[in-house]
C-alpha cells in the first residue's frame, strides 16, 4: 500500500516514501523549503509535489498523520528531533590546578558555559570564546583535539546541537559574572564538579573531557 493512500498505521518503505515524510514533517514545523531540500537532497519541486498528493488524498496535512497512524505524542518526538536547527558553542574549562569552572545560572540550574552562535562569530571557537568573555570576563587558550557535541530540545519544534571545546584557564583574578544570565560561579574538583551539574548532558561533556586530559597527561 502507498504510504499516500495509507487509512491505517504502516510501514514506510523505500527512500523516497521515507524523504517525502520527513520533508512533510518539516513542512508542519514551519523549515523553510530550500532547507529541506538541502537536507534531503531533495528537489523543491519535488518537495512540493508531495505536499499537494497529500492534500488530494488527505484534505490536511494533520488528517494525513491520523491516517497513517502517528499520533500527537510521536509527532511532537519526530518533530523535535526534525525541527528548526539550532547551533551552540560553549566550552569546558579547567584550570592550573584541575578544577572545572560550573555556572550557577539565573534560572536555578547549574550548567557548563555556553551561548547561541552569533553573526559576528567567525567560528565556533569564537561563538565558545565569546561566551566566556561575556558570561564570566575570562579568557581561555583552546587545548587542540576535543570537542563534544550533544543534541536536544529545548523547545518544542526546536532541534539544538551545542559544540563543546575544552580550554585552559590561567588568569586567578576573582570571577565576575553576566548578572542576568549566570548568578554565580564556582572552580570544583572534578567529583564536585560532577555532582553539581543539573543536566545528564553536561555530564557526559564534563566526563569526556576529564577522559581526555587524564589521557594527554599520559
Amino acid at each position: 500500500m502507498l504510504l499516500l493512500e495509507a487509512k491505517a498505521p504502516c510501514l514506510i518503505e523505500g527512500e523516497k516514501e521515507a524523504k517525502g515524510l520527513l520533508s512533510f514533517l518539516l513542512l508542519l514545523q514551519g523549515c523553510d523549503i530550500k532547507d529541506i531540500a538541502e537536507r534531503l537532497g531533495l528537489k523543491e519541486e519535488e518537495i512540493k509535489a508531495y505536499e499537494d498528493d497529500i492534500l488530494k488524498h488527505h484534505g490536511s496535512l494533520e488528517e494525513y498523520l491520523e491516517n497513517i497512524g502517528i499520533e500527537d505524542d510521536e509527532f511532537r518526538t519526530l518533530a523535535n528531533y526534525l525541527g528548526r536547527p539550532e547551533t551552540s558553542a560553549g566550552a569546558v574549562l579547567v584550570d592550573e590546578e584541575g578544577r572545572y569552572l560550573i555556572e550557577h545560572m539565573a534560572l536555578g540550574h547549574y550548567s557548563l558555559p555556553k551561548g547561541h552562535v552569533e553573526n559576528e562569530d567567525k567560528d565556533l571557537f569564537d561563538t565558545a570564546r565569546r561566551e566566556v568573555k561575556e558570561e564570566l570576563n575570562l579568557e581561555f587558550e583552546v587545548i587542540p583535539g576535543f570537542e563534544k557535541i550533544i543534541r536536544y530540545s529545548p523547545y518544542e519544534g526546536i532541534r539544538k546541537d551545542v559544540h563543546f571545546y575544552l580550554g585552559k584557564v590561567k588568569d586567578k583574578s576573582p570571577l565576575t559574572t553576566q548578572k542576568e544570565e549566570v548568578a554565580d560561579a564556582y572552580w570544583l574538583v572534578p567529583k564536585d564538579a560532577y555532582r553539581c551539574l543539573s543536566h545528564n548532558s553536561d555530564r557526559t561533556v564534563l566526563e569526556a573531557a576529564h577522559r581526555f586530559l587524564f589521557r594527554l597527561k599520559k
